[in-house]
């Protein structure tokens, strides 16, 4: 990490690996020549849960009382040099950055409503995240540079983060954190401006062109490769949000990588 004179108080950068995702367990996040304000500190946590993961960095966190913030990060991102110091700046409680799923098609892990009580779920589209030009609220969220201020964790009974079950679908852990969060009153934005990768077969990132559209790209040894083209997110069925309604001539992209990888 690399210390530099900033208006921000020293946080922690809190890495997170052993997940369920068996396959990213060799990764891990390369923190030389981050931007980080002075005193921050670097801790790792690591088991066959998330959840147990993220609860015991923030324990390791809240016993250091001059510590300011918790960035929560997995060990399946890549991410620019100044990508915390950008997060920073919005003097925000809780914000993540533009990231998304590690899953073809690759749509954003920014939820635009979720209310599991009344069972009612929608992520946000690249075409309706494209709007935005400034930080805006999410309903929740994933925890993939999660960046958290202290006083939420300590407006927050413990456990901080729960895995359950929700419908048909999992409730993850950063889910029910974020969406917390937002029920306590710590509002949670996503950055549409500062962007994190996430690691599949290639690096996936959200990239915004220069008509303002977003899709996304695949970085493979520096040539990067659209894999979704904008607008595509817009097609999907809003109706059941996780199915695709129709799979595009661009979807064999995904075999094309996963062979370039592998040649």
């Amino acid at each position: 990490m690399r210390e530099i004179d900033t208006p921000y108080g020293p946080g922690m950068i809190g890495l997170i690996s052993g997940d369920d995702q068996a396959r990213y367990h060799h990764l891990m996040v390369s923190l030389d020549g981050v931007h980080v304000p002075r005193g921050t500190r670097y801790a790792h946590a690591t088991s066959c849960n998330p959840a147990r993961n993220s609860n015991n960095l923030v324990k390791m966190f809240l016993k250091e009382p001059q510590l300011e913030w918790l960035w929560i990060m997995g060990d399946d991102h890549c991410f620019e040099e100044d990508c915390l110091l950008k997060l920073l700046a919005h003097g925000k409680d809780c914000m993540i950055p533009l990231t998304p799923r590690r899953q073809f098609p690759f749509d954003s892990v920014a939820m635009k409503e979720w209310n599991p009580a009344q069972g009612i779920v929608q992520w946000y589209t690249w075409e309706e995240i494209e709007r935005f030009t400034e930080p805006f609220p999410i309903a929740a969220g994933g925890s993939a540079g999660l960046l958290v201020k202290r006083r939420v964790f300590e407006s927050m009974s413990t456990p901080y983060f729960q895995i359950g079950r929700w419908i048909s679908d999992d409730l993850q852990e950063d889910i029910h954190f974020t969406w917390r969060a937002n029920s306590i009153g710590y509002t949670v934005y996503c950055d549409p401006n500062t962007t994190l990768g996430h690691m599949t077969t290639a690096i996936m990132f959200p990239k915004r062109g220069e008509d303002g559209k977003i899709g996304i790209v695949a970085n493979l040894s520096g040539f990067k490769m659209m894999i979704v083209p904008p607008g595509y997110t817009a097609t999907r069925d809003e109706a059941s949000n996780d199915h695709i309604v129709k799979r595009p001539p661009w979807v064999e992209m995904s075999a094309q990588v996963e062979n370039m990888v592998k040649q």
